[in-house]
């Protein structure tokens, strides 16, 4: 028992109930689930009240009475109050204003840094990214859960890792004293404390890591909880890693309800309202709030600066500004630290911690937008570095980060306001045109590796590696294209992209390209060749017919003069096809017949299996249905030996065009339903609008009238934003789907259903065409 004045310490009440036990150091623990350290600690007065987590595991071994248990607990609270006062801890600062969006962080932050194998927490993240608030929010929270409370240190100004414990002890206010270091001073008084060292902006002090594992090591009783930009990378370190705030993608059809949901819309509106107290989230200025936290990659403290321009501007204002961000978010709070009193200063921290060779690199990755893959930095490393290595250090840093592809290909890439700064660096050291225009030189040597590729067995995995990098392939297009050294990589690289551009649907954008392409000035030759023989192709694809002859005439005659057969082929059968959508079957007869005498000599399977797919198209004109079937199958066994994704497609999707006419919808459904499947495959979205076309005609045929209208609305929809035609025979069916339809369906109905199909979603509309009812067709 406990004698009345309290004298007894625990050290001398727990030896001797466990000697009374009978047990020694090692079987208690063992009992209680707690090493043996702990036990030895307290027992020899290191640990002079335990935690209440501790003390409860020991009086369940010992199996105390519930009388026993209130003296013990009452005797830890008096030492803890008692001990409380031999130093003054660092108090935590109040919050200025309310935390946003960070529940979930707080709590699993809070959960780690509790658990008894846990006592080294680091919270890491992007600079802006709101880590110091976090870390405050959890001290907060666990400011009574520890018997010493929360000590909180600022570390920012603390510029020399050798002085890391020094700061530490200096701010517990631990004296000093004659005979002891600093070192030891602080060892000491954590020894004797349960408590959370809670030490904010650690990132340039993480040379001196290893005095955290020597702090930990000295007591079981402490817990450190560390904010930094980048992980500290020692053995007892839990990182908890924070990323910006959820944002909405903004696509014109959310609610305010809905907006007002996401973190980073709500922390906008807040801030905003500090500023302008009648600001709110309206009908007016949705877009625009929503597009800023989008611009400004749910960075915290870069909403929180635009939304101080409110005071000044309205959000549509600021979205123009946001072009340049890092000079328009400034004018930070007059209590913040000088790293948050801007953008560019928030990151300059963290690049002015990098040593030179990781900054060069740094300021060349800032040239990718989108990302880039480790092939493509390794690439356009600068000499002396070394690429991996310095790829790691710069995520651990939290300069870029490591992005998840589906492929399961590594990729990187900076937020945007980071990419900013970088460019601005590239820009001051006047690098800035040699690296984009190494950037660039990268890129073209990309796409004419692709161009063959994408006509073969590659095509799928050839358009996902181009996808990925679209950003990175139109800005290198524009720098070629400003660029006043020689034209020929800007043609080379546009007329190289052309089967890109078509196989996914950038038919509008495609053709802007090539024709300002062909504005150079340039001679005969045959880059200019493939230009033109690219803006046929895509003038045809859109039905101009006119431009489409005029281009691909001229093509011909270069690819004569150059004794060019394969290109010569190909633009006979180019000539064929506009021939066809002109109506003209005889015509699309002879240039396919011209074209395959030619892919004959030559033995090419590719351009053989067109001009049988175009032989089927002319007889579909005539109605020889036979002969439809008999080309288009001809071309279908070719294109699934060589191995033709975009092919294949196409030709299941005609055959199913082919059933609908020879008056066999249920064949029909089944036919397209396997082209949309291979057109997903490969994101063909020119061949998926005309099969969701032809499906819509099917589904006013059973009578789904509703589902015809929407598909007939997302087809119309998507022709417009690709610029991509459906081609005449789908067209017809379109038009006879919708007139059928709005015979059905009343006004409003029909109006209704049409605007949904212009909102949805490509993988929406495929949805709605695999519902369409088999057994009604």
């Amino acid at each position: 028992m406990m004698p009345a004045n309290g004298s007894t310490d625990f050290g001398t009440m727990l030896r001797e109930r466990r000697t009374g036990a009978s047990l020694t150091q090692e079987e208690l623990a063992e009992r209680a689930g707690i090493s043996v350290r702990t036990i030895a600690d307290v027992e020899r007065g290191v640990i002079r009240a335990p935690r209440r987590d501790t003390l409860e595991l020991i009086a369940d071994a010992l199996e105390l009475t519930d009388p026993e248990r209130d003296e013990w607990r009452t005797l830890r609270r008096q030492l803890s109050m008692r001990r409380s006062g031999t130093a003054p801890s660092p108090s935590l600062p109040q919050p200025p204003n309310q935390l946003i969006g960070r529940d979930r962080e707080v709590n699993a932050v809070i959960n780690l840094v509790t658990q008894p194998d846990t006592r080294l927490v680091t919270i890491t993240g992007p600079g802006g990214v709101g880590k110091t608030r976090i870390g405050q929010a959890v001290g907060h929270a666990l400011k009574d859960r520890f018997a010493d409370g929360v000590a909180y240190i600022e570390l920012a100004s603390t510029q020399d890792p050798e002085l890391l414990l020094q700061t530490i002890a200096q701010q517990l206010g631990i004296r000093d004293g004659d005979q002891e270091t600093p070192r030891s001073r602080l060892l000491r008084f954590l020894g004797q404390r349960e408590m959370l060292l809670i030490l904010d902006n650690f990132e340039h002090l993480r040379s001196a890591a290893a005095d955290l594992a020597e702090l930990l090591s000295s007591t079981s009783a402490l817990h450190i909880l560390v904010t930094s930009r980048a992980g500290l990378r020692i053995g007892a370190e839990y990182e908890f890693p924070v990323v910006p705030l959820g944002l909405p993608k903004w696509d014109g059809t959310r609610t305010i309800t809905g907006l007002q949901s996401y973190p980073g819309i709500q922390l906008f509106v807040q801030r905003a309202r500090q500023v302008r107290p009648d600001f709110s989230l309206t009908d007016e200025n949705s877009a625009s709030v929503s597009r800023i936290c989008a611009y400004l990659d749910g960075l915290p403290l870069a909403i929180e600066l635009a939304a101080a321009r409110v005071k000044l501007l309205p959000p549509e204002q600021i979205v123009p500004r946001l072009v340049h961000r890092l000079g328009f978010l400034s004018d930070g709070l007059a209590d913040s630290p000088d790293r948050h009193q801007t953008m560019r200063a928030a990151i300059g921290w963290s690049y002015d911690l990098l040593d030179e060779a990781d900054q060069r690199f740094f300021r060349r990755l800032s040239t990718f937008i989108g990302g880039w893959t480790l092939e493509a930095a390794e690439a356009i490393a600068p000499p002396g570095v070394e690429p991996v290595e310095s790829l790691s250090r710069l995520v651990n840093d939290n300069l870029i980060e490591q992005l998840s592809s589906a492929d399961g290909t590594a990729r990187f890439a900076m937020l945007e306001t980071v990419r900013e700064f970088g460019l601005e660096q590239l820009h001051m050291r006047n690098e800035y045109d040699t690296v984009v225009g190494d950037h660039a030189a990268m890129f073209l040597r990309m796409v004419e590796q692709a161009e063959p590729e994408l006509r073969g067995p590659g095509q799928v995995e050839w358009l996902e590696r181009l996808s990925a990098d679209i950003a990175n392939l139109r800005s290198a297009l524009e720098w070629l294209h400003r660029s006043e050294r020689d034209p020929d990589p800007a043609m080379r690289m546009v007329a190289s992209m052309t089967w890109f551009w078509e196989t996914r649907g950038y038919v509008t954008e495609g053709r802007t390209w090539l024709m300002r392409a062909l504005e150079f000035p340039s001679t005969p030759s045959v880059t200019r060749m493939k230009l033109l023989a690219g803006a046929g192709w895509f003038a045809h694809i859109q039905q101009d017919s006119t431009a489409a002859l005029r281009y691909l005439t001229e093509g011909l005659e270069l690819a004569q003069s150059a004794a060019d057969r394969w290109w010569e082929s190909w633009i006979l059968h180019l000539l064929g096809r506009v021939a066809y959508f002109d109506g003209d079957a005889d015509e699309a007869d002879r240039y396919a017949t011209w074209s395959l005498e030619i892919a004959l000599d030559l033995d090419d399977s590719w351009i053989i299996a067109w001009d049988e797919h175009l032989f089927g198209l002319a007889a579909f004109i005539r109605d020889d249905l036979e002969a439809t079937r008999r080309h288009y199958e001809r071309s279908l066994e070719i294109r699934e030996r060589i191995e033709y994704p975009e092919g294949i497609c196409l030709i299941h999707g005609l055959l199913g065009v082919l059933s609908l006419r020879e008056g066999d919808p249920e064949a029909a459904l089944q036919r397209l339903r396997k082209g949309l499947e291979a057109g997903q495959r490969i994101g063909a979205r020119w061949l998926l609008i005309n099969w969701l076309a032809n499906l819509a005609f099917i589904a006013a045929e059973v009578g789904e009238y509703e589902r015809a209208a929407r598909l007939a609305g997302f087809v119309e929809s998507m022709s417009d934003f690709t610029g991509a035609i459906p081609i005449p025979i789908t067209r017809v069916m379109l038009e006879r789907g919708i007139e059928s339809t709005q015979k059905q369906l009343d006004e409003e109905t029909y109006g209704d259903c049409y605007e949904t199909g212009r909102s949805m979603m490509m993988a929406d509309a495929i949805d709605e065409a695999h519902s369409i009812s088999g057994e009604s067709a």
